[in-house]
């Protein structure tokens, strides 16, 4: 077994970027986000939120989704059904692994932030490790708990979600 290690640049500036444990999602000072994919290590657009006055933040990656989200198949005990609608939605969903629990609510108030436009700051920001695949498996898993959650007996629920631009976000 031969192992070999290779300097983890940035493939837009060839700067050297900070890496934590099992990290496979990362933030580069020139602005650009990254991630390892087919090609291995690829560049993808990041923003950040501004970081609180008069603290240093921790911060905390996120992918955020511009999606077409369709709810239909949608029917209750009474045998009512919904029209299916497609609509755009922005979701803001963790990088790195969060507990179920508080994921719903996480996905929920990030998401209802307005849209990142601040560079990235010049401190390290360690990167995730979940794909933007699985965050796209956990906003539409966050539109089906939004579903459920209405005041009416579901009986038959089917959500498509289909993704029309990713990037990485900075959370302070």
């Amino acid at each position: 077994m031969s192992v070999s290690l290779s300097r983890l640049s940035c493939p837009s500036c060839e700067a050297l970027l900070s890496a934590g444990p099992g990290d496979t999602l990362f933030f580069c000072k020139c602005g650009r986000g990254c991630f390892f994919g087919e090609r291995g290590l690829e560049a993808i657009d990041a923003a950040a939120y501004p970081a609180p006055e008069n603290r240093a933040p921790a911060w905390e990656p996120a992918w955020e989704l511009i999606a077409d989200v369709t709810v239909s198949a949608r029917r209750n005990t009474s045998g009512s059904s919904a029209t299916p609608a497609a609509v755009r939605r922005r979701f803001l969903v963790p990088a790195r692994p969060v507990e179920l629990n508080s994921l719903l609510a996480k996905i929920r108030s990030w998401s209802e932030m307005p849209a990142a436009q601040a560079a990235l700051p010049e401190a390290p920001i360690h990167g995730g490790d979940l794909s933007s695949e699985e965050a796209a498996a956990l906003a539409r898993y966050a539109v089906f708990a939004e579903q459920v959650a209405l005041p009416d007996s579901l009986t038959e629920l089917a959500v498509e979600l289909t993704v029309v631009s990713v990037r990485l976000i900075a959370i302070p």
